[in-house]
């Protein structure tokens, strides 16, 4: 019985220590969305901008979204990844979650096109990569969380 219990706490402190090391959320899985709000990851970084704003910090802030999707698009055509859909267009909407120095801590995303499990899974593992030690051009007093749509256009017309 305490053999049970023993490898019954390891096998759950593995599984919430791997958990706690997710960077990358795919809004589409459940478990994903419901462990984003868990965490208080949400909670945590302030709404976009917004135009209210001084307009030369929201001029600022919207050069560092465009900037970061940019910088995502040739980030993807490095790597050469494949959407595996036959789509002419992919869509997808990303929210980066920065700190105040302007590093990306964690990013969420939701496929605006219909793409496969094994393709979401292989997209997250590659918005992984992109974020690790990646910055935005913009700081603040508080973490913040930019948002942008990206399309990747994968037939020539």
């Amino acid at each position: 019985m305490k053999k049970s219990i023993a490898i019954l706490f390891v096998v759950s402190s593995f599984t919430v220590f791997a958990q706690k090391s997710q960077k990358v959320f795919n809004l589409d899985n459940t478990k994903d969305t419901l462990y984003l709000n868990k965490t208080g990851v949400v909670n945590h970084y302030t709404n976009c901008r917004s135009e209210n704003d001084d307009s030369t910090k929201y001029e600022d802030f919207k050069q560092s979204i465009n900037s970061i999707n940019r910088e995502l698009a040739s980030f993807i055509g490095q790597k050469k990844f494949d959407f595996r859909t036959n789509e002419d267009a992919v869509a997808l909407m990303h929210k980066f979650y920065v700190n105040p120095k302007g590093e990306i801590e964690y990013c969420s995303f939701i496929a605006r096109s219909v793409l496969s499990k094994k393709t979401t899974r292989n997209y997250a593992k590659l918005l992984e990569e992109f974020i690790e030690e990646r910055k935005v051009n913009y700081e603040s007093e508080t973490p913040f969380f930019i948002c942008g749509q990206s399309a990747f256009r994968l037939k020539q017309m």
